[in-house]
């Protein structure tokens, strides 16, 4: 049998954003269901170097299963950070479906549940979107977010600037989106939804710059990272992806083990209005990432190959 082994050109080429995004959120109604199962992932340290990282799992009946096998190493500055692949099985009989390059499913699955947090948090009427970042999460972030609120503005904000361009090109020709790149107080004063994208390890913003009725999104890259100051996090409702994001990164460090432990999860959030935040009102949600997500962009680049076969 032939497998089919995609480069990260082919995986980028295959993917949809929007079916990304219905894959993201049945994947975690799946989890509220009880019908994912997905252990706590392997982490491998390099000997100071880096992580060497594993994350399984399983939807049932959705047709498959599979691992993301990836590695992060911090020095480097002129490839990515991450790199890896995605093994996608077929429910079946557990032969392989397809193996990917990890890099554009871990982008759009981390940009598509931004969205699916997005569509029950963020207030109907958002209309920008403010990024700290003008990477791969940006880009992800752009065009989930333009899928699922009525956005009609971007504020960015990068160390260099003049190396991307490029995004606001395509934010302007592809997406049809009015891109600015700005001043990280501009960004904070003006967005309707903020998200940091950056690898900075501490907050780029003080609280009192970000008023109410905005949906600010942490993008934690690591355990010890915190992007958001304590009063941004506790001066409104609080919110996690998943269990396991609540031991790390802005949240962790904001919050006492007691209020961890009642902090609501992105799996309960689906399908409830009540938890959207208002003009008078502010909401901080915390993203980890998870296995499953992982497992649900593979399973929309599948979808999308075998519809492009057909």
């Amino acid at each position: 049998m032939a497998i089919g082994i995609y480069s990260r050109k082919e995986s980028s080429v295959s993917l949809n954003m929007t079916l990304v995004i219905e894959e993201v959120e049945k994947a975690y109604i799946g989890l509220r269901n009880g019908n994912v199962e997905m252990p706590a992932r392997l982490f491998l340290n390099r000997g100071g170097k880096g992580d060497l990282l594993l994350g399984p799992a399983y939807v049932r009946n959705s047709g498959y299963f599979g691992a993301k096998v990836s590695s992060y190493t911090a020095s480097n500055e002129t490839i990515s950070k991450l790199n890896g692949v995605y093994v996608l099985f077929n429910e079946e009989d557990g032969t392989i479906a397809g193996i990917f390059d990890s890099g554009p499913i871990t982008a759009a699955r981390t940009g598509a549940k931004s969205a699916v947090a997005a569509k029950y948090l963020a207030r109907k009427d958002s209309e920008v979107l403010g990024i700290f970042g003008m990477g791969v999460q940006a880009k992800s972030h752009i065009e989930a977010m333009k899928i699922v609120l009525p956005m009609k503005k971007v504020l960015c904000w990068s160390r260099s600037p003049e190396k991307h361009q490029d995004l606001v090109e395509w934010a302007k020709n592809e997406m049809n989106i009015d891109m600015e790149v700005t001043t990280i107080e501009r960004i904070a004063k003006e967005s309707d939804i903020l998200v940091d994208a950056t690898y900075s390890m501490q907050p780029l913003v003080t609280d009192a710059l970000i008023p109410t009725g905005t949906l600010v999104i942490g993008l934690f890259h690591s355990p010890k990272s915190v992007q958001f100051e304590a009063a941004t996090v506790n001066r409104g409702k609080s919110y996690v992806d998943f269990s396991q994001s609540k031991d790390c990164g802005t949240i962790a460090q904001a919050k006492t083990s007691e209020e961890l432990e009642q902090l609501v999860e992105l799996k309960d959030i689906i399908g409830h209005d009540e938890y959207r935040v208002t003009l008078d009102s502010s909401i901080y949600f915390q993203s980890g990432g998870t296995s499953v997500e992982d497992l649900a962009a593979a399973i929309a680049v599948e979808k999308a190959l075998n519809n492009q076969q057909s």
